[in-house]
């Protein structure tokens, strides 16, 4: 008997150790109060004052800051870095504690901000202790967190690391992967291995002979005429050089995007196909295999990462040569409705995303999203270099529309989810802004999204769409559009 009610007491204690979701979103959102997010200078300087905290108490992360390295609270209060970093910084975690009672969009928004800031170097075990640090601040402000409140953040905090750690991993298995794939092609100054790069040369012209077009004077040559050349000797030690540096670096993304720069800036004039930038390196996979060496499943994902990131970047470099920076955002329909409470349009909204949910086995809703979209709007299919003629089922085969269906599903699921909290909603419309600021988007596309697509898009997946439900999503629409045009006017550029 004695054992038994043990037993129970036990099961009461650890069951009471535990505050649940709501009560962890509640606290943690309360515990806010002291720090809100907005446009006012005073609520601007939010921000600032983490920053301002943070190197005065832990100087020994500014080395993490490169050019502030010394800086002292005075210079992080004079500094627009620090402004927008500490916004940034304070909208995250106005994010996070206002989706804790939705595990999907939390965990999914941490993925998000470790990809963002994987190439900088940050030591992993900083993802854990910052949030005593950042508790420590709020302390700071006057006002003693409640035992409830430091639980909450608490849980907060163990959550975000363990989704944190498992996408770091993620991001070093790439490198780990490729780098172990490239075994049998190794560089160096021997004849056997300057001979791996003539080697892709051969299998490209052999495999590939509608791109001999790009070699002036080689385009007619077979795969003897490559081993006898010099200059294919250069040009495969080159090429091979360029890929193991790429493998190597790609858990330092500053350093690989720079690279992948530099390529495009040496190839600009050469007239490539642009799409070839993305094919490459399916054809560079089939090359390794055709050395005898079948790639295992986690070293094909590695490639098709590398691919996917070289790609991005190669298309934004070929835009900025051609002073055409074209991409699709994530575009609202302005309309005209009766005004929903924040709390009602929430509700009507986050019910509606049932249809598309997100999380790491759930990509696939993003892939739809684009199939989707490149069926019924064909016309905007131009935004999407490199794709404008894919169809449903090239978006399926694509890594790079997986990437992009998870950002955008994402975003639209954090908008749902704390727009009964118009400072953090206004907060993420604006960090959105930012992020566009340099991609030369045209402001009345983020009018037309809603009505257009995301409501069709929604009941494509079988989500039956109240009429509560689609004024609730017109509501967000124009709430989103009018703070959207605001910061397009404040960054100065082009605004409806």
């Amino acid at each position: 008997m004695g054992k038994a009610l043990l037993a129970a007491l036990c099961i009461v204690v650890a069951g009471a150790s535990a505050l649940s979701p709501a009560d962890v979103k509640k606290n943690a959102v309360a515990s806010l109060a002291t720090v809100p997010l907005g446009k006012t200078p005073e609520k601007v300087q939010n921000g600032k004052d983490f920053y301002k905290y943070f190197f005065t108490k832990h100087p020994e992360h500014r080395k993490y800051f490169k050019g502030a390295e010394s800086f002292t609270a005075d210079d992080v209060q004079k500094s627009d870095r620090f402004e927008k970093l500490g916004t940034g910084l304070l909208l995250s975690v106005h994010v996070l504690a206002n989706t804790y009672d939705n595990e999907d969009v939390f965990r999914a928004f941490v993925r998000d901000t470790i990809d963002r800031h994987v190439s900088r170097g940050l030591d992993p075990a900083l993802w854990k202790a910052f949030w005593g640090i950042y508790t420590a601040f709020l302390e700071s402000r006057g006002t003693a967190l409640s035992a409830d409140q430091k639980a909450a953040w608490e849980q907060i905090g163990t959550m975000f690391n363990d989704e944190a750690q498992q996408q770091l991993a993620k991001h070093a298995d790439v490198k780990k992967n490729a780098v172990a794939s490239l075994a049998t092609v190794p560089l160096g100054k021997t004849p056997e291995k300057v001979q791996n790069g003539k080697d892709f040369y051969k299998y490209f012209f052999t495999k590939h002979p509608e791109h001999r077009k790009y070699f002036k004077g080689a385009e007619s040559f077979t795969a003897d005429d490559v081993q006898k050349s010099d200059r294919f000797e250069k040009l495969g030690t080159g090429l091979l050089l360029s890929v193991h540096i790429l493998a190597n670096t790609y858990d330092n993304e500053d350093v690989f995007r720079a690279f992948v720069r530099d390529t495009i800036d040496r190839h600009v004039s050469r007239g490539l196909d642009p799409a070839l930038w993305k094919a490459f390196w399916g054809i560079y996979t089939a090359f390794l295999e055709s050395r005898g060496t079948a790639l295992s499943a986690d070293q094909k994902a590695a490639w098709e990462q590398i691919g996917t990131m070289f790609n991005d970047e190669a298309q934004q470099q070929l835009a900025k040569h051609a002073a055409m920076l074209w991409l699709v955002a994530v575009c609202f329909a302005i309309a005209s409705v009766s005004a929903m409470s924040p709390a009602d349009v929430k509700k009507h909204t986050v019910e509606s995303m049932k249809a598309v949910p997100v999380g790491r086995d759930k990509a696939q809703n993003g892939i739809d999203f684009y199939k989707f979209f490149f069926t019924h709007h064909k016309d905007l299919r131009k935004f999407f270099k490199g794709a404008e003629n894919f169809g449903a089922d090239d978006v399926q085969k694509s890594k790079r529309f997986e990437k992009q269906g998870t950002a955008l599903l994402l975003a639209v699921h954090v908008l749902a989810n704390v727009y009964d909290n118009q400072a953090v909603f206004h907060g993420f419309v604006r960090e959105l802004m930012n992020r566009h600021e340099k991609r030369g988007v045209d402001p009345k596309l983020w009018k037309i999204f809603f009505d257009d697509v995301w409501v069709p898009f929604l009941e494509s997946k079988g989500a039956k769409l109240s009429g509560d439900a689609k004024a609730a999503w017109k509501e967000l629409n124009k709430n989103f559009n009018s703070e959207a045009q605001h910061q397009l006017e404040k960054l100065g550029l082009p605004h409806a």
